[in-house]
């Protein structure tokens, strides 16, 4: 079958540089310090801030060096894996997932899945967040080995909503999930949930919910306790 794209383009279109030039990235601080070795046009294409970073003009893009102190090199690493190949590499094998409990795999895959879009919320990069946010879709939809399927913890949430701007579509996907998709139950630190996104959960679901024909506050009886008599 033909395809519906265009094959002939613009001669400014062309978005690789067959040229290229490998840039260093040094991700972490001291001894968990990890360098990457990157097509450097590759980068610039896909990430708005290394683009801005490795100009010539700059002192990143005449050393064709990038440091990044603060991140993590794991994270970075799933990064390069979805600008090179288009794939996010965070499901265990079922000999790993046996290895923990369905759970404790789920909101490890989330945890590192959340910190990747915050990171590329960073880099600014709309193409790789736009797949993470696939892969997200991806993990809550799977059925895990004990049969249940599991949302973001408030591990995952709260590096999110830390990590992006408000509306971000993160922060709307992580709503959404517990509006639609979670039992109370299934956190075991509810604690380190922001006030942000219960705030947003919250008028979600004000918005989401129909008017009762009965409405429980209407009726004192419902929070009224058994009454002492004294003697």
């Amino acid at each position: 079958m033909a395809s519906k794209q265009p094959v002939r383009v613009l001669t400014t279109a062309a978005h690789v540089d067959f040229e290229p030039t490998s840039v260093t990235i040094a991700i972490g601080s001291g001894d968990k310090t990890k360098t990457f070795s990157a097509d450097k046009s590759l980068l610039s294409n896909s990430s708005e801030s290394f683009s801005r970073a490795l100009k010539k003009e700059w002192k990143e893009g005449e050393e064709n060096l990038v440091t990044l102190p603060e991140d993590d090199p794991e994270i970075f690493a799933l990064y390069l894996q979805a600008v090179y190949h288009a794939i996010i590499p965070t499901m265990r094998t079922q000999n790993a997932q046996e290895e923990d409990s369905c759970c404790q795999v789920a909101r490890e895959e989330y945890e590192k899945l959340c910190d990747l879009y915050v990171l590329v919320e960073k880099l600014q990069d709309n193409n790789v967040k736009n797949l993470v946010i696939v892969a997200l879709s991806e993990a809550l939809r799977t059925v895990r080995l004990d049969g249940s399927r599991y949302v973001p913890d408030a591990k995952a949430v709260a590096s999110a909503y830390d990590g992006t701007p408000e509306g971000s579509p993160l922060r709307a996907f992580l709503r959404d999930c517990w509006v639609y998709e979670a039992a109370w139950d299934y956190t075991s630190e509810p604690h380190l949930f922001p006030q942000s996104f219960l705030y947003d959960v919250a008028v979600a679901m004000a918005e989401l919910r129909t008017l009762p024909a009965t409405s429980p506050p209407q009726n004192p009886d419902n929070y009224i306790g058994t009454a002492v008599e004294k003697e």
